[in-house]
């Protein structure tokens, strides 16, 4: 809703009275990535995995957050862990994708 700075600060807060609620990281993570705080973003996820390391979500954010980075290997370890727990969700499959598209390896892109 074009709110990013204010969801920040809220994530913020509920992850201040709460810091046990792995959504709560997912969602923070979410909005820094969208407005180009993807090293922050980053760090976050990677507490909210610490919460909960099976989360397609969170691991889909955290490839995300590396392909910000242009941390590509990263990302790809990433987006295949998502893959890898994902119920045949599209997402990750979609930002692996992007990510040999980025570095150039157009054969794995297609597949």
């Amino acid at each position: 809703m074009g709110q990013g700075t204010n969801s920040i600060a809220f994530m913020k807060r509920a992850i201040e009275l709460n810091d046990q609620i792995p959504v709560y990281y997912l969602n923070l993570a979410t909005s820094l990535i969208e407005q180009k705080k993807a090293s922050e973003a980053k760090q976050v996820i990677e507490h909210g995995l610490q919460i909960d390391p099976k989360s397609v979500l969170a691991w889909n954010v955290l490839g995300v957050s590396h392909l910000e980075l242009a941390n590509y290997p990263a990302a790809e370890e990433a987006l295949k862990r998502a893959a890898e727990l994902s119920d045949g969700s599209a997402e990750p499959a979609c930002n692996l994708c992007q990510l040999y598209f980025k570095t150039g390896d157009l054969d794995a892109s297609l597949r």
